[in-house]
């Protein structure tokens, strides 16, 4: 691992991610804030891209992988990834609006 961007990373939505983004998208423009959100959802993904490793909290260590799992809360937004460094490729495995969020599951 390392402390320094090593950027670009190649962003990939796994699929329950890739749901997730459509039903809060879908429930952001229900509630007239798919803008915002998105914006959001475009500041995360340049995160992704340039600096992934530090950007979040390292959680777990998939060693025969060789990915990191790393976590963070964003805009009240909570991101899972895995970082494959060797390969440059990001992997956002879960994307949830937190408990107070106007866009979270009541």
């Amino acid at each position: 691992m390392i402390d320094s961007p090593r950027g670009p990373f190649k962003v990939e939505l796994l699929g329950r991610a890739l749901l997730q983004l459509r039903a809060l998208t879908a429930r952001a423009a229900q509630r007239g804030m798919r803008d915002q959100f998105l914006a959001s959802f475009r500041r995360i993904g340049q995160q992704l891209e340039t600096d992934p490793i530090s950007w979040g909290d390292h959680t777990w260590s998939y060693k025969a992988a060789e990915l990191e799992e790393y976590h963070r809360l964003y805009e009240m937004l909570s991101v899972r990834y895995g970082v494959d460094e060797a390969n440059s490729v990001v992997y956002l495995k879960d994307l949830k609006a937190v408990l107070s969020h106007p866009l979270a599951d009541r």
